[in-house]
């Protein structure tokens, strides 16, 4: 990581770091909610799965 990224800390939400401390959500998964329409304007290639498998 480099400097601003670790500035950028404070500013994750649910994931942000307080007073050194990195804070977890209760909720299920990761816990964070990503901007999927932000990802994919921002995506330098995409791939579609067309298959299950299992």
């Amino acid at each position: 990581m480099n400097e601003d990224q670790i500035r950028g800390l404070d500013s994750l939400g649910p994931l942000a770091i307080v007073d050194g401390k990195l804070t977890v959500s209760d909720e299920p998964g990761l816990g964070y909610h990503f901007d999927f329409d932000a990802l994919d304007r921002t995506a330098l290639n995409k791939i579609t799965v067309t298959e299950k498998f299992g």
